[in-house]
């Protein structure tokens, strides 16, 4: 998904300015991710691109990704770690699922229904469906999967150390 791969190439910028610190290329990175997303956002826009029947502004989207930006920024650099709560975790593990199912399913389902049921109803169900879809996804599948897929891992990694599989597993 060449359009929206500055998203996920900004998203492990911020992680590694959280693990590691500042540096000028991470900054310069996340700076051209920035400036790709308000581009090729506000290029949709002009071009007409619509959500559920309603055209976007460029202005608004440019406003909305430089929210995001700011945002996940401070987040990243601790900058919001003083309004944080311990709920804030479990609510951050829905991030990826979420950003896995959003597109295809979400947006299939309010093209779909987007004639028939009100848009903001739709989309607030839409939200609150796609939510407890991921919140399904971390608490059955992941939380299960954990431990089997830790010890292949485990096993992987120590193979590609060592040349071989240690005696205990």
């Amino acid at each position: 998904m060449p359009a929206a791969a500055h998203y996920f190439v900004a998203g492990m910028a911020l992680f590694l300015l959280r693990r590691f610190g500042r540096s000028r290329g991470l900054l310069l990175l996340l700076g051209a991710c920035y400036l790709q997303a308000v581009h090729v956002g506000a290029a949709a826009a002009k071009d007409g691109v619509a959500v559920g029947g309603t055209t976007l502004e460029p202005a608004v989207v440019a406003v909305v990704v430089t929210a995001i930006f700011a945002v996940m920024t401070l987040v990243a650099t601790g900058g919001l770690s003083r309004w944080g709560r311990a709920w804030f975790s479990p609510l951050g593990a829905l991030t990826y699922p979420l950003y896995l199912i959003h597109a295809s399913i979400g947006y299939a389902l309010f093209n779909a229904f987007a004639g028939e049921v009100n848009r903001w109803l739709l989309l607030a169900g839409i939200v609150a469906g796609m939510c407890a879809t991921a919140w399904l996804m971390v608490t059955v599948v992941e939380r299960r999967a954990q431990p089997a897929l830790r010890a292949l891992l485990t096993r992987a990694w120590t193979r590609t150390q060592t040349g071989r599989v240690p005696a205990n597993q």
